[in-house]
């Protein structure tokens, strides 16, 4: 993680290890903001998304000098296609915790992005899926996976087949409730819904002394959170909050 995650992670008594990428100065940029406003226009989401993770090959280079001496390899959606290929050059099993739906095709209208056909089975999921979410990571990260391999992990460069079929291999545990997204009846074995994973001290943690003194002085504040959600009518959205 970035440096400004350093000083979270060591609280919970876990090593840090910094990377050059910081997730949240890209955000807050020009391109992270139109990424963010373009929320509800899928093409132009794959490509802004594409422009952005392309350039995250040092974050790449960090990942594998933190990896070197591990016995197992964690990832997320934005990390999978480097971390298989570094499992692949440490000889090391590959698990994925996505905190939502996998791109893996699937007639699920509830675990399909964009689905056509929204909270039913439908075989019009499983093509779109097939088509349009399965081939995005790749799409994304192809290009930097392989520069990545080839300057950093000196090994051969590598065809979409063979990345995916390293994907195939992994564990993919979904950090998220099947009661909130069911566990599609189509997902591979090796794909498990466990539920959402919570901190157990979380209720007896001490907070920061300057948000202490912000939540005790004046009216109690509210928070409105959106999680992952984007939209290009923030002005809108505002509007209705207040």
């Amino acid at each position: 993680a970035s440096n400004n995650f350093d000083k979270l992670i060591r609280s919970y008594n876990l090593i840090s290890y910094p990377t050059k990428f910081n997730i949240q100065d890209l955000m807050n940029s020009k391109i992270g903001n139109k990424w963010v406003n373009n929320g509800t226009k899928s093409i132009h989401q794959l490509f802004i998304m594409k422009n952005i993770l392309s350039n995250s090959i040092e974050s790449g280079a960090d990942i594998y000098e933190c990896c070197k001496n591990s016995d197992l390899v964690i990832s997320s959606f934005t990390s999978d296609i480097f971390v298989q290929s570094i499992a692949e050059k440490l000889n090391i099993p590959h698990v994925s915790i996505p905190l939502q739906p996998s791109f893996t095709p699937t007639r699920s209208g509830f675990a399909t992005m964009n689905a056509p056909v929204q909270n039913k089975y439908s075989i019009i999921n499983y093509i779109f899926g097939k088509l349009f979410l399965m081939p995005s990571p790749w799409f994304w990260f192809g290009k930097s996976n392989n520069f990545f391999r080839k300057n950093v992990l000196k090994l051969k460069n590598q065809t979409k087949k063979e990345c995916y079929n390293n994907l195939n291999k992994r564990l993919v545990i979904h950090g998220y409730s099947s009661s909130i997204i069911p566990h599609p009846l189509d997902y591979p074995m090796n794909y498990h819904t466990v539920g959402y994973w919570f901190l157990e001290d979380e209720k007896n943690r001490l907070i920061e002394k300057d948000l202490a003194n912000f939540l005790s002085n004046g009216t109690t504040p509210i928070c409105f959170g959106f999680g992952s959600m984007t939209g290009g009518e923030n002005k809108k959205i505002m509007e209705i909050i207040t």
